[in-house]
């Protein structure tokens, strides 16, 4: 173990090495990448002197965005592996003396995740459709959508669906955007995150931890910015409805564990924060 990670505060300063599981290590010769790949080089991670390894989204995905279109957050990619695959990595991971950081991704699920599906086949008003964010379309009929927003990869930021109702994607039309001022959203991330941590997972990358809180009600959407999902931080001081101030305070109401650290940083013009929630004690976590 480094000296780093024998310190309680051991994430604030930690030399972490990312992995994109499905190109790392192909064990089984398959083409792709594998969990029992990333165990398999173990020593040499560890002969690199790093704190923790960061595991990019390892999950069952139709890959419409590399894996952060998660359509089970629960469980492994039967393409990646199984989940004794993961525990036995974990467990190599800790022989080590390295941590292991896995990749949530709350601001948005895939279109096949079993929430969407019900939010599609329960309908407008539903309990269901309430944990996304569908709003009505705009027309005599509601044949446009609810305002000009354009979406991070290019297109409408509203997908139609077959009732006429439109939901807000952020990124891919696969990746419909969740509602969390719905307690069933929390309760759906606190149980992924009892359940990482249960299989030995040490902390969490919060994946566009700062768009989880939107405010979408204080003015019509017509009447706003319409290149609002664009603006990280909005010109001349101003709040944008989608990356405001106050997403952290979303992130911690996970209660799993505690928000410890965001970091800013810029690539190719694009500003991306990323929170860090670190493991706590499972009688705290049930607490």
């Amino acid at each position: 173990m480094t000296a780093n990670n024998m310190r309680d505060d051991w994430w604030k300063q930690a030399v972490v090495y990312q992995i994109y599981p499905r190109s790392f290590k192909d064990v089984n010769g398959d083409g792709l990448g594998d969990i029992a790949g990333v165990t398999e080089k173990m020593d040499y991670l560890k002969n690199l002197g790093i704190d923790a390894i960061w595991l990019s989204p390892f999950y069952p995905s139709d890959l419409a965005d590399g894996g952060y279109d998660v359509i089970d957050y629960r469980n492994v990619d039967p393409r990646l592996g199984t989940m004794a695959d993961f525990d036995a990595m974990a467990a190599a991971a800790h022989e080590a003396g390295i941590k292991v950081i896995v990749d949530i991704v709350p601001n948005h699920t895939s279109n096949k995740h079993k929430m969407f599906i019900e939010a599609l086949a329960a309908g407008r008003g539903s309990a269901a459709r309430d944990r996304y964010i569908f709003r009505e379309g705009r027309g005599e009929h509601g044949e446009l959508p609810p305002n000009d927003w354009q979406s991070l990869f290019g297109g409408p930021a509203w997908q139609q669906v077959d009732d006429g109702q439109w939901y807000l994607h952020m990124f891919a039309k696969e990746q419909p955007d969740l509602n969390w001022k719905n307690p069933d959203v929390h309760e759906e991330f606190k149980k992924t995150l009892r359940f990482w941590s249960d299989h030995g997972t040490d902390g969490f990358r919060i994946d566009v931890a700062h768009g989880l809180a939107k405010d979408l009600d204080s003015v019509p959407l017509a009447d706003m910015d319409p290149a609002a999902v664009q603006h990280v931080l909005p010109a001349g001081g101003a709040v944008s409805p989608l990356w405001g101030p106050s997403w952290w305070r979303t992130a911690r109401s996970a209660r799993c564990g505690t928000v410890r650290k965001c970091t800013t940083s810029t690539a190719n013009g694009v500003r991306c924060s990323t929170s860090t929630i670190r493991r706590v004690s499972p009688s705290a976590r049930r607490g």
